[in-house]
């Protein structure tokens, strides 16, 4: 499987979304057996495509489709949960004095967009953990949903915010959430989000794209995010905190991907991975060879984890492939150390 978008681990079960068309129009869900090296493609009953999942707390697999609805699945069954509540847009375009039916330098004129990317339509840009339930963002709303009751809370952005071909997304609990865009050579963003008044400040925005969003582990309830362009040789980019004076954390240059620990973080980058402590100093190793899986290409490392190869950045940028960090990935890599000392056996 060349193409990974999001990857996360549950059980003995790697969840893979596989981007399908140019800026994402639909995605594939795909379920990777590790132990039985098992590849199984999930379909949602419904006429909707697959737009983002999400694990739960238990191993359940909660996931959005493009008809706006939310699907569970579970012990190989997929089960109907929600309906996402009607898109706020038209309140959007309202506020603006444009409609359905204007044109796009109507739209970027008008004020409404804020952000790097493509401003078509309310899709579903990104699902978040949230105590009891789940934060979805689209171009248009912060939606909350609580999985105990089953009530939505919808809160319009007062501005669009426009799809990338990657976008990140993180919730560190201090009231926003913090979204990052990745266009490839056409560049990207970090915008912060309030979740309460649906305000959107950007953060950053340059010629050099965000790639991922994790914890600060050395300041609680804040956010880190990573930028990279590496390409025909140039290879640019590093580690900020997501504040409006991007204070760096690590400028060895671009980064594919990064995890958060309890005192350090770690990043894959094109030239290795690096261990980078609260004092700026970095552990640099080498990549030990890919091990292919029915297609999906891991590589496991006692010193720094497990990662997903992807080629998913080629579709807009001239590279080689990159390595990203799944969600669950200590998990992942406990059985994968454990079927390895079982075949030595």
């Amino acid at each position: 499987m060349k193409l990974v978008e999001y990857a996360a681990f549950s059980g003995d079960t790697l969840w893979l979304l596989s981007p399908t068309g140019f800026s994402r129009p639909c995605g594939r869900l795909f379920s990777l057996d590790v132990r039985n090296r098992r590849l199984t493609e999930l379909h949602i009953p419904s006429s909707g495509r697959v737009e983002r999942f999400l694990v739960l707390p238990g191993g359940k697999i909660l996931v959005a489709s493009s008809g706006r609805e939310l699907w569970e699945y579970s012990s190989g069954k997929m089960k109907f949960v929600s309906s996402l509540p009607a898109s706020p847009l038209p309140e959007l375009w309202g506020r603006y004095g444009i409609g359905k039916n204007s044109t796009l330098r109507q739209l970027w004129e008008s004020g409404m967009i804020k952000g790097k990317g493509n401003p078509a339509g309310d899709r579903i840009h990104h699902m978040i953990p949230d105590r009891s339930g789940i934060i979805i963002l689209t171009p248009a709303s912060v939606l909350r949903y609580d999985l105990m009751t089953d009530a939505w809370n919808v809160v319009c952005l007062q501005h669009l915010v426009p799809r990338g071909l990657m976008m990140s997304a993180f919730f560190p609990g201090d009231g926003y959430c913090y979204q990052g865009t990745w266009n490839g050579e056409d560049g990207g963003d970090l915008k912060r989000i309030n979740i309460t008044t649906g305000a959107v400040e950007i953060l950053y925005e340059g010629t050099i794209p965000v790639t991922s969003l994790v914890q600060d582990p050395w300041h609680p309830g804040t956010a880190l995010f990573s930028t990279g362009m590496w390409h025909t040789g140039w290879n640019e980019g590093g580690i900020f905190r997501a504040t409006g004076d991007m204070e760096p954390v690590f400028s060895g240059g671009a980064v594919f991907s990064m995890k958060s620990g309890r005192e350090s973080i770690t990043a894959a980058t094109p030239g290795g991975v690096f261990r980078i402590c609260r004092d700026g100093s970095a552990e640099r190793y080498d990549y030990p060879p890919y091990e292919s899986y029915e297609g999906v290409e891991l590589v496991s490392d006692p010193r720094f984890g497990t990662l997903v190869r992807t080629h998913i950045y080629q579709s807009m940028m001239v590279c080689g492939a990159a390595a990203i960090f799944p969600e669950g990935e200590q998990e992942l890599s406990h059985v994968l150390r454990s079927l390895s000392e079982s075949n030595n056996d």
